[in-house]
């Protein structure tokens, strides 16, 4: 007879498990795009900026190759409301703890990608962040607070594993 292990018994509950998460997939409601208007939905882009896509300590190649995406997305939306969020540090930044100097204030690091200018105009707000999360930016805080009706938020970024994951967590939480 063959002998169970811990590491077995492991296995099998994580099989387990990543079946009723798949099972739970198959049950979302399908979105289709055209069910969001520009009265409800509001496109935001997260650090969309030379000092991650062009120049800078923090900047990246793999990076830069999302700009054509997020061109197209943006351009899909055109008429609707935009929000970019965009890193930018003092030289004492707090920030700066954890992670090498970047994007500091005045430097062309913390300017929006050329292909994305196109998007900002009267129809969209500049939220200057100073830390992982642009909730907490005074500038969204204000549009937010004008803005309670909007109830779709499409989110586009790069760091995703920070600054977009932040503002997601802390955006569903508030709702």
């Amino acid at each position: 007879m063959e002998k169970i292990t811990d590491k077995d018994k492991f296995i099998e509950k994580s099989k387990e498990s990543l079946l009723r998460i798949l099972e739970s997939f198959e049950k979302l409601p399908i979105l289709k795009v055209s069910d969001f208007s520009p009265e409800n939905t509001v496109i935001v882009n997260v650090d969309l900026i030379n000092g991650f896509c062009r120049e800078g300590n923090l900047s990246s190649e793999l990076v830069a190759k999302i700009i054509p995406y997020a061109v197209k997305v943006n351009d899909y939306f055109k008429e609707y409301h935009k929000i970019f969020f965009v890193d930018k540090h003092t030289k004492t930044s707090a920030e700066f703890n954890s992670y090498v100097e970047h994007c500091i204030e005045n430097t062309s690091e913390s300017e929006i990608v050329d292909e994305l200018q196109l998007f900002v105009d009267e129809n969209s707000t500049i939220c200057f962040k100073n830390s992982v999360n642009g909730f907490l930016c005074e500038d969204y805080s204000k549009w937010l607070e004008n803005n309670m009706d909007k109830t779709n938020i499409i989110v586009l970024g790069d760091v995703t594993d920070i600054c977009v994951l932040n503002y997601c967590l802390t955006q569903k939480t508030f709702f």
